[in-house]
């Protein structure tokens, strides 16, 4: 019930779209836009762990850096889309909302900071040319990716759940007084996840800090490689438009930066502007697992041998030429396709 607006609003509680990750007051109760976040979410599962399956089975693959950085991304990443799916709308339960709001909280964290690694080791690869032990930058980088979204969540629900509710008068982070039809001041009375000062002080400040590395890494290696691809005086070795567009979409799959249409969606309480938003954040955002599937696996060459033969027996062999003879690199580390080997693309 929205008591603000005369006469009062009654709002639906259980349409629950994915830019509530985002901004979950004054959102709008989309049917369609909620079915659709979860049609992506489910996508983006089950894409999501073709990827997992598909990076595990090659012995060669799973053995690189990158691969092990993408493979924690996934997994995260694949955690947290389950949890979205099967508890956020469950607020009924106090205990088990807590639960799902706090697992929401720390594996959404744990997947942007493994996509900060990925962002820094491509830099490291390609800006810096960086040769270390490798074991101990991943002991290092798996301390740091685990162990912060672990005290940031844990210092979260303990303040919020286990001091502020607990208060005669519950006031959120920030010290004010929250209304008091809210139940709690850890999670929505709507859904388990955060809201008020508790999403903006827990969640969205450590993922745009995130957010603003990945970026400016984006710009740096982009930066980088075309200025590499003009010295190239070989036409024949150029990479072209075409390679450097799919580029940019991987790594813009990777380390997040379509949730730039989140941010957006905080300018603003119009209602069309936010149902506009809300779309392009739940299309873009529901769907990264499907994203991260096409440019990290699909993409990839033993991948399509692998579907390419009963597709052919289909007859299907035609629409599979759009993937074959794609890219001009080499095939087994090609940079466009995402082989995710950092050290070729510098070479290329």
């Amino acid at each position: 019930m929205n008591y603000s607006s005369n006469p009062p609003e009654c709002l639906c509680s259980h349409l629950t779209n994915f830019a509530l990750i985002m901004k979950n007051n004054n959102a709008p109760a989309d049917l369609a836009l909620s079915v659709v976040s979860d049609i992506g979410c489910v996508l983006s599962i089950l894409g999501l762990f073709a990827t997992i399956i598909i990076h595990v089975e090659d012995r060669d693959l799973r053995r690189r850096r990158p691969t092990k950085i993408l493979l924690n991304v996934c997994g995260n990443l694949l955690i947290a889309y389950l949890i979205f799916v099967v508890g956020v709308d469950h607020p009924e339960a106090k205990n088990a909302c807590i639960a799902v709001t706090y697992l929401l909280h720390y594996f959404f964290l744990t997947t942007w900071f493994w996509m900060s690694v990925y962002s820094y080791d491509m830099y490291m690869c390609l800006v810096k040319v960086f040769r270390g032990n490798e074991k101990n930058f991943l002991q290092w980088c798996s301390l740091i990716a685990y162990g912060c979204p672990l005290i940031i969540a844990s210092i979260t629900v303990g303040v919020t759940v286990g001091y502020l509710d607990k208060m005669p008068k519950a006031t959120n982070l920030c010290g004010d007084v929250i209304d008091p039809l809210t139940k709690s001041t850890y999670h929505a009375s709507n859904l388990c996840w955060l809201h008020g000062s508790s999403l903006y002080v827990g969640f969205l400040v450590p993922m745009t800090v995130c957010f603003l590395f990945n970026f400016a890494i984006f710009v740096v290696v982009l930066k980088e490689i075309i200025d590499k691809n003009n010295k190239v005086e070989v036409s024949s070795m150029k990479r072209t438009v075409k390679q450097n567009m799919i580029f940019a979409v991987t790594m813009t799959s990777i380390m997040g930066l379509t949730w730039v249409f989140g941010y957006l969606l905080l300018l603003s309480d119009n209602q069309a502007y936010l149902t506009a938003m809300s779309w392009l954040f739940a299309l873009f955002n529901s769907l990264q697992g499907v994203g991260l599937f096409v440019m990290t696996a699909m993409r990839r060459p033993r991948f399509r041998k692998l579907w390419s033969r009963p597709a052919s027996a289909l007859g299907a062999s035609q629409a599979l030429s759009m993937f074959r003879g794609t890219d001009t690199i080499r095939d087994d580390h090609s940079t466009a396709t995402t082989d995710i080997n950092h050290k070729q693309l510098a070479q290329d």
